[in-house]
């Protein structure tokens, strides 16, 4: 079995895979793979290409996801960067279980900014270091993005996320599979009925 949880940036993804994480559950973080993935093709290559990053991130999946694992014990994905429908077309006999994290805007607005404030605060010379330089900007954003982890543009307006939430769940109902929205403080309850019931 295997449990894809999404959401907006800031929406809690990562608290509640580390929580999953001290419950037993095998858990993979998507930005651990995708953050490695784009600075292995930054090195290699010297810039930024997003289709060779995403070849890249579905052929690990596609690993991990392929390994034997009892359905009492299934493999937890969390977070946002991964086409789900394309990983699990290369593989056979797997169920996918997903879930959208029910976030209000606000909580978002917060935990995501002051997630920036933290990075920048902790991590300020180098960044600055980076704006100044002469490299060229997509690698830079790449940087910003996959090396300083800065996910989303700081203080986003309400209507911004508010949009990319209604997109994310526009785009999950195209999906061949169905995503259960949920808010975060349901999510492990859900795991256990679905471990124990498997559909």
């Amino acid at each position: 079995m295997i449990i894809h949880i999404t959401g907006p940036s800031g929406g809690g993804k990562s608290y509640i895979g580390n929580q999953l994480k001290r419950a037993g559950y095998k858990v993979i973080d998507t930005d651990y793979i995708n953050d490695k993935n784009a600075l292995d093709v930054l090195k290699s290559d010297g810039k930024f290409s997003r289709k060779k990053i995403k070849k890249l991130d579905t052929k690990k999946f596609v690993e991990i996801i392929s390994e034997k694992i009892p359905d009492n014990n299934p493999i937890i994905i969390v977070g946002r960067i991964i086409d789900m429908d394309d990983v699990m077309k290369k593989i056979k006999g797997r169920v996918l279980h997903g879930i959208y994290l029910d976030v209000e805007p606000r909580t978002v607005f917060r935990q995501l900014n002051s997630r920036h404030v933290n990075i920048i605060k902790n991590r300020a010379d180098e960044i600055l270091k980076l704006l100044k330089s002469d490299i060229n900007l997509d690698t830079i954003g790449g940087l910003l993005l996959h090396k300083f982890e800065l996910r989303r543009p700081l203080f986003t307006f309400q209507d911004d996320i508010e949009k990319g939430i209604k997109n994310d769940i526009n785009n999950l109902k195209k999906s061949v599979y169905k995503y259960k929205i949920l808010a975060p403080a349901e999510v492990a309850s859900y795991i256990k009925k679905l471990i124990a019931r498997p559909e």
